[in-house]
């Protein structure tokens, strides 16, 4: 059997065509598998909400590449009750979750990690002339990476929004990957000082912006529970006072491979081959008692088609990965469109309204489609 069928994480490393000199197989997994990775957070802020969702948000990316993780975790810090998947005492919680994310994990509780680890800290109360260490934080809307300690004197702001917190910890890890394989990539940036603002995108912004305040859905159908659709999911379950309705439609079941980037699968659940709709309502629904979450199990045109003639979609989200499905979203006719996608190192977020106006969803994708002679 193909080895990159078998560990995912081959797949995406050699999907990088940045790579410059060609690792073998053996060389890729002994670097995701031997490399020391610490996770370190500071005493100062452990008991934070935003802080903890910088955290186990990390390790759980971290654990779908990394396989040998250290943890430094105050001593006495508790999981916040609006932190989602872990409760009780916050080293455990985490060490717990590590191996939620995969068996395969050797996570230990330390006060310090080994020699020669790449140590991601969510802290400011650690030294930044190690060349090995990323420091991030997000608060409220803003979230800030760098080579050096970040001001974490916003910490405890927020009230409870965790878009800041979430972003930091993806450019964290993003920053890690790049500090392990950076000898072989082309082209690789590290972040020396970096704020990013989700609310204006502005890059360098200082502000954590206003306060988020009740996340109310209207009618919203998320189509697509695999990478996308799950870290959607994974950052919603981060709300626990949202409120409304949202309909999961995948026709899909999970596969050995959705654990590799879809952040929400852990529990060994794409063994079990459960139907990503049901499966993905039961992962997220304990968390968000006051949304109402249905799943539907079929393509978006079999959904459309159970519906009433005279139905209306306020908001789709799209999380899919092909163009004949962003097709059918759009012929759908939604009033607001989200779509988002992903490439090896890129992202990709558009929003639609007023169509016929404006470029539709399919719009944006026709011309990977139609070859331009036929145009």
């Amino acid at each position: 059997m193909n080895q990159e069928r078998v560990d995912g994480r081959l797949r995406f490393v050699r999907s990088l065509h940045l790579v410059d000199s060609q690792m073998d197989v053996e060389e890729v997994l002994r670097c995701l598998d031997e490399t020391p990775i610490g996770i370190i957070i500071g005493s100062n802020t452990a008991g934070t909400f935003n802080t903890q969702v910088t955290a186990l948000t990390a390790l759980n990316l971290l654990g779908r590449l990394f396989r040998h993780l250290f943890i430094c975790v105050p001593p006495n810090a508790r999981v916040d009750e609006r932190l989602p998947f872990v409760q009780g005492q916050l080293d455990c919680a985490l060490l717990q979750f590590a191996t939620r994310v995969s068996p395969e994990i050797i996570a230990e509780s330390v006060d310090k990690p080994p020699a020669g680890a790449v140590e991601l800290h969510i802290s400011d109360d650690c030294p930044g002339d190690n060349k090995r260490h990323i420091y991030c934080m997000g608060a409220g809307w803003l979230a800030q990476v760098g080579r050096r300690p970040v001001d974490l004197s916003s910490a405890g702001e927020g009230r409870g929004n965790p878009i800041g917190p979430l972003i930091a910890a993806a450019l964290g890890v993003a920053e890690v990957f790049k500090l392990v394989f950076g000898d072989v990539l082309q082209g690789v940036v590290p972040i020396e000082d970096m704020s990013f603002s989700a609310l204006t995108y502005q890059v360098q912004g200082e502000h954590i912006g206003p306060d988020l305040g009740r996340v109310t859905l209207p009618p919203t159908l998320l189509v697509g529970a695999g990478s996308i659709g799950s870290s959607f999911l994974w950052g919603l379950a981060h709300l626990p006072n949202a409120q409304g309705t949202l309909t999961i439609v995948d026709h899909d079941k999970l596969e050995i491979h959705n654990p590799d980037r879809a952040p929400l699968v852990f529990d060994g659940a794409a063994k079990l081959e459960l139907e990503k709709s049901q499966w993905a309502r039961d992962t997220v629904q304990p968390w968000l008692p006051g949304l109402k979450i249905t799943p539907f199990t079929g393509t978006i045109r079999q959904y459309i088609d159970s519906l009433s003639p005279d139905y209306t979609l306020p908001l789709a989200i799209s999380a899919v990965d092909s163009i004949e499905s962003r097709r059918d979203i759009q012929d759908a006719l939604p009033a607001r469109i989200l779509n988002a996608s992903t490439g090896p190192t890129k992202i990709e977020i558009t929003r639609h309204a007023h169509f016929g106006k404006d470029a539709c969803l399919y719009c944006l994708y026709i011309l990977h489609q139609v070859p331009l002679t036929s145009l």
